[in-house]
């Protein structure tokens, strides 16, 4: 009967055993899975940062070539006097460039026609009318419709 005992208590610690390094090997395969998971976001934080700091770096470079060419717009200003845009006895804005084959002189004119024609509307409605900054020139829009160029820096 002592035999008995002895092999139901090695029995049970065996068992027991066995079900501590089944516990330990799930925990250490957990633990690995954890620290693969952290090490792959580090290095996921890591690639982010170092786009986000690439677009940083664009951005400034893209704002430094600007203010470089508004310098040189503004350089040209004092130079060239412009043609002034009137409207009703009051000066809107100077046009220095040709745009398209137009000189200055003929897109004052133009600018002046199509603003007069849209005071002149009645759906026009002030929110209407913004200007819009493209890649290479602003423009008087009304609604979705492009009226006047107006050049680089105007």
């Amino acid at each position: 009967m002592k035999r008995y005992v002895l092999a139901l208590l090695f029995i049970c610690l065996s068992v027991g055993v066995n079900a501590d390094k089944e516990v330990d090997s799930l925990q250490t395969a957990m633990i690995d899975s954890l620290l693969q998971q952290l090490q792959e976001m580090k290095m996921n934080e890591i690639v982010l940062q170092h786009a986000l700091d690439k677009r940083g770096e664009s951005e400034r470079a893209d704002s430094i070539a600007q203010a470089n060419m508004r310098h040189r717009i503004d350089s040209l200003r004092n130079v060239t006097p412009g043609v002034p845009l009137v409207v009703e006895e009051d000066t809107l804005l100077y046009i220095h460039a040709s745009i398209g084959g137009q000189s200055p002189e003929v897109r004052a004119s133009n600018m002046k026609y199509t603003i007069e024609q849209l005071g002149k509307s009645l759906r026009l409605t002030t929110d209407s009318i913004f200007v819009f900054e493209g890649e290479h020139f602003s423009y008087i829009m009304c609604g979705n419709i492009h009226r006047c160029p107006l050049g680089q820096g105007q």
